[in-house]
Order: structure tokens, then sequence, then C-alpha cells
């Protein structure tokens, strides 16, 4: 499979994500790349079962307690995740205390973060007209031909 253009844009991305992740530290980039691999990784799983869930909230209660219900889910999602994101940076900065160790993991973080973004880019150039784009990608290749079944088998 050759290396297209798509995958070059993907590898500039990772390259300035992983110098922006050794600036930032491990502390700092950790809890932005979980965050980011949890959305890549479950958004749209979670979007489904969260709707079906305000479907039902809705219907038994009515419409009004479903919009409150989605606001109530949107206030504490915020909160839980503020509160995540300040405990796994305390354990990162525990864990790994040393400028070079903090530096390093930040480059790996920040890399990590960073492919994810492209893969989720090329995904939506992949599902827009603009699929042309990602055409002879190996990235795109793989995200098409093994990512999306496995993803769609764990999804339903």
């Amino acid at each position: 499979m050759p290396f297209g253009i798509a995958d070059a844009a993907v590898a500039v991305l990772v390259a300035i994500g992983a110098w922006r992740g050794a600036t930032r530290g491990l502390a700092e980039e950790l809890p932005r790349t979980v965050a980011f691999a949890l959305f890549f990784f479950t958004g749209t799983g979670l979007l489904r079962w969260s709707n079906a869930l305000l479907l039902e909230a809705s219907r038994v209660a009515g419409i009004a307690s479903g919009l409150f219900g989605l606001l109530a889910i949107f206030v504490a999602a915020y909160f839980l995740a503020r509160m995540l994101r300040r405990k796994l940076r305390a354990w990162a900065m525990q864990k790994y205390p040393e400028p070079s160790a903090q530096q390093m993991g930040g480059v790996i973080a920040g890399g990590v973060r960073a492919f994810l973004v492209g893969c989720t880019a090329i995904l939506i150039l992949n599902v827009l007209p603009f699929g042309f784009l990602t055409s002879g990608s190996l990235i795109g290749w793989l995200l098409v031909k093994v990512f999306l079944p496995v993803y769609r088998a764990a999804h339903g």
C-alpha cells in the first residue's frame, strides 16, 4: 500500500503533536490524549446509548424532564471529566517527576493524540464527498478495512 498525501499530512500532524507534547510534558498531555482516545473509540457508541436512554426517559416522564435529564448528563459529565483529568495529571506528576520522563512521555502522548486526530479527519473525509483526498492512503485503508468493521461489530 503506497504512502499517500493523507498519510504525509498525518505524519506532519504527529510530528507537531510530539513537539507540542515535549513542551507541555506528560502531566499536561496525558489527560488530553486519554480524553481524545475515549472520544475516538467510544464517541458514537456512547451517543447511541445516551440517545436510547434519553428517548426512554422522555417517553416515560415527558419531554421537559428528558431535556432536563440531557442537561443534567452534560453538566455531570463535564465535572466528572474535570475531576478525572485532575487525578490523571496528579498521577503522571507523582509517577514520573523527573523532567526528562515528563518530556519523553509528553512526546509519546502528544504523538498518539495527534495520530488519533489525523485518523478522525481521515474517517470524516471518507464519509463526506472528499474521500478522494484519502484515496491511496495506507492509514485510510487500515481505518476503512480494519477499524470500521471492528467498530461496527462492537457497537451493533
